[in-house]
């Protein structure tokens, strides 16, 4: 399959295709998804598209400990939410019930 680099797509075919890595690679991919539970900034996919929605509902919001993911994620529902954003919410929370490690106290 060809991705295109940048924004995170790379990173997200490879955990879409976890199965299919060796299992340095996948522990790799882990070990960065982890990291990027923690701070809305080193996930750029959903940094991008969810820039208009943390401006909206999370301005005032300190970065580290995944509070404006948490932020995020309790506004979903609301009317002015983008769908765009909306999906990334729901990919990361998918990701974190099939990984407590991506669940950040």
């Amino acid at each position: 399959s060809s991705v295109e680099p940048g924004e995170g797509r790379v990173h997200k075919c490879l955990r879409d295709n976890r199965k299919k890595l060796s299992e340095t690679c996948r522990k790799e991919e882990l070990r960065l998804e982890e990291k990027e539970a923690n701070s809305i900034e080193l996930n750029v996919g959903l940094l991008k598209a969810c820039k208009a929605e943390r401006r909206l509902f999370c301005k005032k919001v300190t970065t580290g400990s995944a509070r404006v993911f948490r932020c995020l994620a309790e506004n979903m529902n609301d009317a002015d939410f983008g769908s765009t954003c909306r999906y990334q919410v729901l990919y990361k929370l998918q990701r974190r019930q099939a990984n407590w490690k991506l669940d950040p106290p």
